[in-house]
């Protein structure tokens, strides 16, 4: 939301057209994020309820944010194709596990 090419709310930037590839109906994980408990397993619930309490904790700031990236991908693309194509006034600032977290003014 930073960004000042995006929407002012949470839901307008995740919902943005081609945003996220799991809100795509295509995607395989489409189920998952229109039904995150699908499958009623409880490991399920223990990861969406603990994702859900660090999000919650991250934005009203009672956690902080582990960096101030405004975008991020997976294993499935890679960082320079990323720095030319998505964030070319960015900067690439660190890897978590598989995720890369880029900051850009734009």
């Amino acid at each position: 939301m930073k960004a000042k090419a995006w929407p002012n709310t949470l839901k307008e930037v995740i919902l943005q057209s081609d945003q996220y590839d799991p809100i795509k109906p295509s995607d395989k994980n489409y189920p998952y994020v229109v039904d995150p408990l699908k499958d009623n397993k409880e490991a399920d619930k223990i990861s969406w309820e603990e994702c859900y309490e660090i999000a919650k904790d991250i934005i009203s700031g009672q956690l902080e944010n582990p960096t101030e990236a405004t975008h991020f991908h997976g294993l499935g693309v890679s960082k320079d194709w990323f720095l030319k194509n998505v964030v070319p006034e960015g900067r690439f600032l660190r890897k978590i596990q598989d995720i890369y977290f880029y900051w850009s003014p734009n």
